[in-house]
């Protein structure tokens, strides 16, 4: 008797599935400049403790471009424009405004490196 019935459907609407993101620059889309942008300017506290790669050319390099890991540590508003404290391994800081700090953030995610750190 119990080959004669038909399994029962789960019950409700089947779930729309998703569509892939395709994203230009090849950054994962939720890093993304675009994204960040307005997102940074909204909530400026959100990249706070993120990591980033900025690159730098160190005086004694023929023009070589090094990569430099850092984190951003803190904020401040400077006139009407948000600034953010980035701290190097080098032992460089630097404050950054939204674009350039978005740009390093971009580029850190296409270099698979790890932007939110764990807590």
């Amino acid at each position: 008797m119990l080959e004669e019935l038909a399994p029962r459907k789960v019950p409700g609407r089947p779930r729309k599935r998703t569509k892939a993101h395709h994203s230009e620059s090849g950054a994962p889309i939720t890093f993304s400049v675009a994204k960040l942008v307005p997102k940074f300017l909204k909530h400026p506290g959100t990249p706070l403790k993120w990591n980033l790669l900025k690159p730098f050319v160190p005086n004694q390099s023929k023009g070589l471009e090094e990569n430099v890991p850092g984190q951003v540590k803190s904020y401040a508003l400077d006139g009407k424009v948000y600034v953010w404290r980035c701290e190097f391994e080098h032992g460089a800081t630097e404050y950054l405004e939204v674009e350039e700090l978005a740009h390093c953030i971009e580029k850190a995610a296409l270099a698979n490196y790890t932007i939110i750190p764990s807590t």
